[in-house]
């Protein structure tokens, strides 16, 4: 029996773990998850895809994962290319650039704002995903920053309104502190009996990239 899904990130969760569990990490082929995958278990690459609106290069390279090289040496999927590591600041920079044309333009789904990502950010989609810096994530950045969301059918929606006082509260507690690793939110979190989630909470609600994004960019 295929599995039915209501909320987005739950498929793309079970794609993952699906993913690790077929060893697939190093050689992320759609075409040899779909011939190998549980349909008991976990979603169709192409369903997960079409409820997406993304590429398979900009799913793999949000998992970190990455594609088999041909014989020339080359990879397929661009995240395994050498590139400069982006350091805060420029992270920094292109997700309030995103966050302001997503403001302007109101683009309900990833491919709309594909076609203004090179444009009005100043880099494109793919090279933005490789940096961790995924739609997901801005698509949750935006309704923090503005209060409301670019696709009210959205079936993640309710998952981020769920957790949002929670995030609300712990980047609150993270920026009072000057607070910059986990080390240093559990001591502190410690020593001042506050009321806000563990850092195991966050790790359960927020991948390694929107955890990055917690504890160093204060303001986007």
């Amino acid at each position: 029996m295929k599995m039915r899904y209501t909320d987005v990130e739950v498929m793309k969760d079970d794609l993952k773990k699906e993913m690790i569990r077929l060893n697939l990490q190093k050689n992320a082929s759609k075409t040899e998850y779909n011939k190998r995958y549980n349909k008991e278990i976990a979603p169709s690459a192409t369903g997960v895809l079409k409820r997406t609106g993304m590429k398979w290069q900009e799913l793999m390279a949000e998992f970190g994962f990455a594609k088999k090289k041909h014989a020339n040496g080359k990879h397929t999927v661009g995240i395994s290319r050498k590139h400069r590591r982006w350091d805060e600041a420029d992270k920094r920079e292109i997700i309030a650039k995103s966050l302001l044309c997503m403001h302007k333009y109101r683009p309900a789904v990833l491919n709309e704002f594909r076609k203004l990502a090179r444009t009005e950010v100043g880099a494109g989609i793919n090279t933005m995903s490789q940096h961790g810096v995924t739609w997901s994530l801005l698509y949750r950045l935006y309704y923090e920053k503005y209060g409301e969301f670019l696709n009210p059918n959205n079936s993640i929606n309710f998952y981020i309104m769920e957790n949002a006082k929670l995030l609300k509260a712990a980047k609150k507690f993270i920026n009072d502190n000057g607070i910059k690793t986990q080390q240093e939110y559990t001591q502190k979190r410690q020593e001042t009996n506050d009321e806000v989630p563990s850092y195991y909470t966050l790790h359960k609600l927020l991948d390694e990239q929107e955890l990055w994004v917690l504890f160093n960019i204060r303001e986007v």
